[in-house]
């Protein structure tokens, strides 16, 4: 979409120059790690004057709009507004000077030099002086415009499906596009997911990187500052804890996008590997994570159990297998994880001490989203999305193994999977 806002780009003042010239002074020699993210930054971020004109930009800012730094530096933010969101970005900023609040966001379009328009997510501060005097804005401003046109994209494809839903029972062909229309949304929406969770992994990362750095004085005050800490510390850490969840979920939706498409099978990367080895890596990991939960591993070999797979692919089996063991066990109560061989062939066993499942569920549980009504997880894990055995029983196929289940009400579960192995086992191992 065009705009037919008038752009006029004046000649700086000897006043906003000043300005400028003041603030990149304070960002100096002594702000050099400020000044190299601000340049290198891979979002836009701007210094704003009081007079909304721009005082400092960065390159992705300039990107953003195709504007260049020296004509972007003789504008007011206005030029760049589109005029549906100047009112709104301007009741921002009053709130912002008075006080109410320490910042704000806001989604809106901003216009280009070649006269499109971009989506763009920015957050504003307010910057004060020493005596609280209000100096100048900082914005950070995020290109959407992909996820905005993606939004556009489901929500077409949501009226299309609801469209079609009505005319569902007069015809199969209807239902089979239905269902592509809804996969096709669900690979959209998965991958988009992941950009954003990435991001946001990172940042934690970095923040707990640099809270580590931070030197704590040997004043009075320094055991309140390392409580502080260490509290930002644990939630950071609980912040991360919850980015992998999100990731499993993402990771789920991807593989099941794939998988409806044909094209997961294109994404195994089969190679002689160790079983032995992934099941140990896999307890050893699991074992860390969640300390409370005694695992106890059984291998009946010390040698070398050679199986062609995906190393990767077997991880998840086994991780979503033991997620869903340590989800319905009690607390407290061991879990077994153990590897045998039978003629060719290799087992691998996860058994819980939990509900346990009636003969009724044991098939269902192996379906795409299902999940057993008829048992309670237990605090502290996210009840999921039903696709953690459905996803690990096509890997397993697609390995040429097979999946399966052995329980009963009251006596737990053992979930258990077989590879053909490669060659019988033959190298010792240490």
């Amino acid at each position: 979409m065009e705009s037919n806002q008038a752009i006029s780009i004046a000649r700086p003042s000897k006043q906003r120059l000043a300005t400028q010239e003041r603030l990149l002074e304070a960002i100096g020699e002594s702000e050099w790690p400020y000044r190299a993210v601000f340049e290198h930054a891979a979002i836009g971020m701007a210094h704003i004057g009081l007079d909304d004109h721009l005082l400092l930009v960065n390159q992705c800012y300039c990107d953003i709009v195709g504007y260049s730094r020296d004509e972007l530096l003789r504008m007011k933010f206005q030029d760049l507004t589109h005029l549906d969101y100047v009112e709104a970005s301007l009741a921002h900023q009053q709130r912002l000077l008075a006080g109410e609040a320490d910042t704000y966001a806001m989604e809106k379009r901003y216009i280009r030099r070649d006269g499109s328009t971009i989506w763009v997510r920015t957050t504003v501060s307010l910057i004060r002086t020493p005596s609280n005097e209000p100096a100048h804005f900082v914005a950070i401003v995020e290109d959407i415009n992909e996820r905005k046109q993606l939004e556009r994209r489901t929500r077409e494809s949501l009226e299309g499906l609801l469209r079609e839903s009505a005319e569902a029972h007069a015809s199969e062909l209807t239902l089979r596009e239905a269902k592509r229309r809804m996969d096709e949304f669900l690979g959209i929406t998965s991958h988009e997911l992941r950009t954003p969770l990435t991001t946001i992994k990172a940042n934690v990362q970095f923040a707990k990187r640099r809270l580590k750095k931070i030197a704590v004085p040997a004043a009075t005050a320094a055991e309140d500052i390392r409580d502080k800490l260490n509290e930002a510390q644990d939630l950071l850490g609980k912040a991360e804890r919850q980015v992998e969840v999100l990731n499993r979920l993402v990771g789920d939706l991807v593989d099941i996008s794939r998988i409806e498409a044909d094209k997961m099978e294109l994404r195994l990367r089969p190679e002689p590997c160790n079983l032995a080895a992934i099941v140990r890596e896999v307890v050893a990991v699991q074992r860390r994570v969640t300390a409370s939960r005694p695992i106890r591993l059984k291998i009946a070999t010390r040698k070398v159990v050679l199986v062609i797979a995906d190393a990767d692919r077997l991880v998840q089996v086994l991780t979503n297998y033991l997620s869903n063991a340590q989800k319905y066990s009690p607390i407290g109560l061991p879990i077994e994880v153990s590897l045998r061989l039978q003629t060719g062939v290799a087992y691998v066993s996860v058994r819980d001490q939990g509900p346990g499942l009636p003969p009724a569920e044991q098939e269902r549980i192996w379906e795409r989203f299902y999940q057993a009504g008829c048992v309670k997880h237990h605090c502290g894990f996210s009840v999921g999305l039903g696709l953690g055995l459905y996803i690990s029983s096509i890997i397993i196929e697609q390995h040429h193994g097979q999946v399966g289940v052995e329980s009963a009400p009251g006596q737990g579960s053992t979930f258990w999977f077989s590879l053909p192995l490669f060659k019988e086992p033959s190298l010792n191992v240490p």
